[in-house]
């Protein structure tokens, strides 16, 4: 979607540099579908203040899961959503109105961790395993990863749990005896003694930054201040000097215990999962695309600057 030029205005010719003050507050309701470390910029742009300084009135709420997300952009409850990646980009393409309009999680970062006893592809065989959605990215590279040690996906059970938190529960309560989990759950689960089977850590875009279009068209002046907040949360993550403060935050919202949360946030940083700036990579998005052709959820080679609005990063960087 191409929109006409935006600033941090208010449309009142405010400078780009005025302080929350100067400027008119926007409300922007935003959802997302887990407590979970892959939110973490929005986290701290609210707890840090920055969604303040830039007069960004965020009502943050957390819905059941990715499905529930959608459907609240779709159905116009929200301005701005963060989705996994894949099932965004495949509502855009069954005529969704949305773009994503900044990046966030840059590195799709899955652990498969299995009840004792449970520990490889072949013991997964005719059992029960967890994973967000039929034919999400998690539950493609967990077939992928079944294939390439000589297991048929076929084979399991997949049984579709919303969060990561959930499919926790269900590993715990013996309702399956592996899953799909992202961090800090995942860290929780290792380290009170369930198995890691496989740690997967390739380039791609995880989650995203998804506006309405009705949203980015009518309000790109408070779409462009939420992408400032957001690239001021991440540049204030990365930097070194607040991780304890960053850890912090991360067991208040994701109610972890600290040493989930320090793991979590070692690993986030040794894997460039937060980029500064918050840029859209279109390579990545490209790869994200690749795994709807895989489940023909998309035809052909789609380019994927089709599915991202490159203004409101555009003025947020000026």
């Amino acid at each position: 979607m191409t929109l006409a030029a935006c600033s941090t205005g208010s449309g009142t010719g405010a400078d780009p540099d005025s302080t929350a003050k100067e400027l008119t507050p926007e409300r922007i309701s935003i959802v997302i579908p887990a407590e979970s470390a892959l939110f973490w910029d929005i986290y701290v742009a609210e707890a840090e203040g920055f969604f303040d300084e830039f007069a960004v009135e965020a009502e943050i709420t957390l819905t059941p899961g990715p499905a529930a997300t959608l459907a609240a952009l779709v159905g116009g409850a929200a301005d701005v959503g963060t989705p996994f990646a894949e099932q965004g980009l495949a509502a855009i393409e069954k005529g969704a109105p949305l773009s994503i309009f900044a990046g966030q999680s840059n590195t799709i970062l899955v652990s498969i961790v299995g009840s004792p006893g449970f520990e490889d592809a072949d013991s997964l065989r005719g059992q029960k395993v967890a994973s967000s959605n039929v034919d999400d990215t998690a539950t493609i590279l967990l077939e992928e990863w079944l294939e390439d040690e000589g297991a048929d996906p076929d084979d399991i059970d997949k049984i579709i749990v919303g969060s990561s938190g959930q499919r926790y529960q269900a590993l715990q309560s013996g309702a399956v005896v592996a899953a799909t989990l992202t961090a800090p759950t995942d860290q929780l689960a290792i380290r009170s003694g369930f198995p890691l089977i496989e740690e997967i850590s390739l380039p791609g875009v995880l989650t995203a930054h998804f506006g309405t279009d009705s949203f980015l068209e009518n309000r790109p002046h408070a779409a462009v201040r939420y992408t400032k907040a957001i690239q001021k949360a991440v540049d204030w993550l990365l930097d070194p000097a607040n991780k304890e403060r960053a850890i912090e935050i991360l067991v208040e919202r994701a109610e972890v215990d600290q040493v989930d949360a320090e793991m979590t946030y070692d690993l986030y940083l040794s894997e460039d999962v937060f980029i500064a700036g918050s840029p859209i990579e279109l390579e990545l998005v490209g790869t994200a695309l690749g795994y709807l052709e895989k489940t023909n959820r998309v035809e052909g080679s789609p380019d994927p600057a089709d599915y991202v609005t490159a203004e409101i990063l555009t003025g947020a960087n000026e």
